[in-house]
């Protein structure tokens, strides 16, 4: 009988990896960390809002002089919340919001004397997008988004907006390059 009472000890690495959980599954005390920004960053390219509070997930871009990106993966998602006001506050995402909000690919298809054309696919938003950098008259750096919304192939992109419910709706918005006129479409 005392032999069935008695509790196994876990091996080693049963024991690291149950740690492991523990830390990832723990509530985090203190805010995250802020988003800092560079001269030449820009820290929307796009965003995409949600109807259930004030926060967004914003896509930034790190850039370096010449509107070059500073590194391989340049752009990336954080939230900016807006809720309660002020002031806006930024962080990351944490991992599993990776899921929705995650860049699946980004990579460098163009570069010319003023800047670069970046081809990115996010994870829940199906078709390419193309940021293109260039240096204004000031010197600082701006991205231009580039797909296809609805029917007009070359759209600037601006945003989306997703209608939490069920089912989730998601509204592109951009601006017709030929007319700007805005443009939206609904997935």
């Amino acid at each position: 009988m005392r032999a069935l009472l008695q509790l196994r000890r876990p091996s080693r690495p049963v024991t690291l990896a149950l740690a492991l959980l523990a830390l990832l599954l723990a509530p985090r005390r203190g805010r995250a960390q802020e988003i800092q920004f560079g001269p030449q960053d820009v820290p929307t390219v796009f965003f995409i809002s949600k109807s259930d509070d004030g926060s967004r997930v914003d896509y930034g871009m790190r850039l370096a002089i010449g509107c070059y990106p500073q590194e391989e993966e340049a752009i990336f998602p954080y939230w900016r919340e807006f809720d309660p006001p002020p002031p806006v506050r930024t962080h990351g995402l944490k991992w599993y919001e990776f899921l929705a909000y995650g860049v699946t690919d980004q990579q460098v298809v163009r570069r010319s004397p003023t800047g670069v054309e970046v081809k990115l696919r996010l994870k829940q938003i199906d078709r390419d997008l193309f940021v293109t950098t260039s240096r204004q008259p000031d010197g600082k750096c701006r991205a231009v988004v580039r797909t296809r919304i609805g029917d007009v192939p070359d759209a600037e992109l601006l945003n989306a907006h997703v209608t939490v419910g069920s089912p989730v709706r998601v509204a592109i918005h951009g601006r017709d390059p030929r007319t700007g006129r805005a443009i939206e479409e609904r997935l």
